[in-house]
């Protein structure tokens, strides 16, 4: 558990130090014998598998026995499956148009809170949680216990949970996130795109895409898409070509605009599918699509 805890408090400073791809072994590359059988590693390995779900390479392996995931029993396998493997194909239309920000603007998607909220001073000291781009806080649980104090910084408009629609004023708030869900909360005025259920990324086209709306202040995110293989260019986009379109949220307005395509790229989908969540209570909630 040391080990988790320290990584995610290292992760945060190679984004810091201006570098934005980093990778870990999920699960630790020296892992424990009878890590099969042993139900207290199978805890430690599913959170480290959340954590790596909001790093930019998710990627697990180690040392001393197979790391694949049925050698660890079915409960343990459905509870990586559900809440981290699942979550993080749903969320690649949201990551993929981060990271060309990344490529084309030096972003970074894995952020410490003081990047945010700079004028937070319990931001500046978080070392266990962290926005991954500009929607969502991640509050790992990062020990064998079953909850934890979460902060959350001052922002126009309440947070939400992502597992159940909540708002949440900033300030601490308590999480105790089951087994197959991560301590996760979106930020008001941000709209985060989900992409359906995949088995591997290039699986299908990601359509439909649906687009969860979180009120209480405007909101605005640029999809890029490209063909998935070809190398950058100058600009940070693909070579052979790339589109985006600009969603915006009106708060006050109560308005969602959907921006022209612009660009085009070889295999782009002719017309695209949105399927639009105003996020509350119990709607929009959750991995599974709305």
């Amino acid at each position: 558990w040391d080990a988790l805890r320290r990584q995610v408090a290292a992760s945060l400073n190679y984004a810091a130090s201006g570098m934005p791809y980093w990778s870990e072994d999920i699960g630790g590359f020296f892992r424990p014998d009878g890590q099969h059988t042993d139900r207290g590693y199978a805890a430690l390995l599913t959170r480290w598998f959340q954590f790596g779900v909001f790093t930019p390479i998710f990627r697990v392996h180690g040392t001393n026995g197979n790391t694949e995931l049925w050698e660890f029993g079915a409960q343990t396998q459905r509870h990586i499956v559900q809440s981290a493997i699942r979550l993080r194909y749903r969320l690649l239309p949201y990551i993929y148009s981060g990271f060309h920000r990344v490529a084309a603007e030096g972003y970074t998607m894995q952020r410490a809170l003081a990047f945010d909220f700079p004028e937070s001073a319990r931001a500046r000291t978080t070392a266990d949680a962290f926005m991954f781009g500009p929607a969502l806080l991640v509050a790992l649980l990062v020990s064998n216990a079953t909850s934890r104090s979460v902060h959350l910084p001052p922002t126009p408009g309440a947070w939400r949970g992502f597992y159940d629609g909540q708002p949440y004023a900033a300030g601490d708030v308590t999480a105790s996130p089951a087994i197959d869900e991560v301590a996760l909360y979106a930020r008001a005025g941000s709209l985060v795109l989900l992409g359906p259920d995949l088995q591997h990324a290039d699986e299908k086209p990601a359509d439909p895409l649906e687009v969860r709306v979180y009120d209480g202040a405007d909101a605005s995110f640029t999809l890029y898409e490209d063909d998935g293989v070809s190398a950058a260019d100058a600009t940070g986009g693909a070579s052979s070509g790339s589109a985006t379109i600009r969603i915006a949220w009106d708060d006050a307005a109560e308005t969602l605009t959907v921006g022209a395509r612009a660009g085009s790229f070889p295999g782009m989908l002719a017309a695209r599918t949105l399927h639009l969540v105003r996020v509350a209570p119990g709607r929009g909630v959750g991995v599974a699509p709305a």
